[in-house]
């Protein structure tokens, strides 16, 4: 997979399809290494999910709702301490995971409900609401693709955005084919390049208020149990960057929870980003909207290709 419309590239290890040289591509995965690096303790994540876990998904494979009991107990601990608030929202999920595998429900079913029962008890338990940071549904149209073209925007599958007074601004999209349009072992996801158009539309609506900060944003692709995690920024002219976080694989069962293991690192990581990346926003936001000449940003962005329009007879 792989995307150059609208100055979109997606830099990975994986490929390199543009020409660029060697070394400067190099160069470039280690800067987008670094930047988006997880900064919290990797190994005493790995000690709490070997240490409890562990046995949370072990007493899951014979009794669910003593497993659940195990992980809920643990969920709600509102210390300070940024390592128990982290198990806290891991044994969170955990207990939401496992409270919608017991619900009778194939892995055939359709995309919404894939996403209320896999998805959204994921997501809610590392991202929650507050007063200016707030989940957005698949009604909701995407407000870049909106500022874009001056009218209906596209719509994703939900995400997070940034909230202060009337300024809003979407800092996570969610695209979601649930299992039976796309498989885990796909290697391509059809909403790819619909996810990159997404994000480059927010970064734009950030810069159509003149934003004077680079702000990345982030975006989800899910097909059916596997889930690729990016971000986005605009730091080089003409040139908005695709990386790859992570992926992880979503349980299909009581019985392969330990996919949960990568699933945290990952969503950990992801929620480091957003928070610095919401903040960002916030502060841009909330001197946005207070009157005043703000500051000016050299012109870096892409105007996006419209749609093909049908002639008129």
């Amino acid at each position: 997979m792989y995307s150059a419309l609208n100055g979109i590239f997606f830099i990975s290890k994986k490929n390199n399809k543009y020409g660029i040289d060697k070394e400067v591509y190099e160069q470039m995965i280690n800067e987008l290494e670094t930047k988006f690096a997880p900064s919290f303790d990797e190994a005493q994540v790995d000690y709490f999910q070997i240490g409890h876990l562990r046995k949370v998904y072990k007493k899951a494979m014979k009794d669910t709702r003593l497993a659940r009991k195990m992980a809920f107990d643990m969920a709600f601990d509102l210390t300070a301490d940024s390592r128990k608030q982290l198990e806290a929202m891991m044994n969170e999920a955990v207990a939401n995971m496992i409270r919608e595998l017991e619900s009778v429900c194939g892995s055939h079913h359709l995309e919404d409900k894939f996403r209320a029962r896999f998805v959204t008890p994921l997501l809610s338990s590392f991202f929650k609401e507050t007063k200016h940071f707030a989940y957005f549904g698949s009604d909701e149209e995407a407000l870049g693709s909106k500022t874009r073209k001056g009218g209906l925007g596209r719509k994703s599958n939900g995400g997070y955005k940034v909230i202060y007074n009337d300024y809003e601004q979407q800092i996570i999209h969610v695209e979601v084919k649930g299992p039976k349009i796309v498989t885990e072992d796909h290697i391509y996801h059809p909403d790819f390049t619909k996810l990159c158009n997404l994000l480059k539309d927010e970064i734009d609506h950030l810069l159509s208020k003149d934003c004077p900060t680079e702000i990345p944003v982030f975006g989800m692709l899910i097909g059916g149990h596997k889930a690729s995690v990016y971000a986005m920024d605009l730091v080089y002219t003409h040139t908005y960057r695709l990386f790859e976080i992570g992926e992880f694989l979503i349980p299909h069962s009581n019985l392969d929870l330990s996919r949960l293991d990568q699933c945290f690192n990952v969503l950990i990581t992801l929620k480091e980003l957003v928070d610095k990346s919401s903040k960002q926003c916030l502060e841009f936001l909330m001197k946005a909207a207070t009157p005043g000449t703000p500051p000016a940003r050299r012109q870096l962005y892409v105007k996006s290709f419209r749609s093909p329009q049908k002639k008129s007879e």
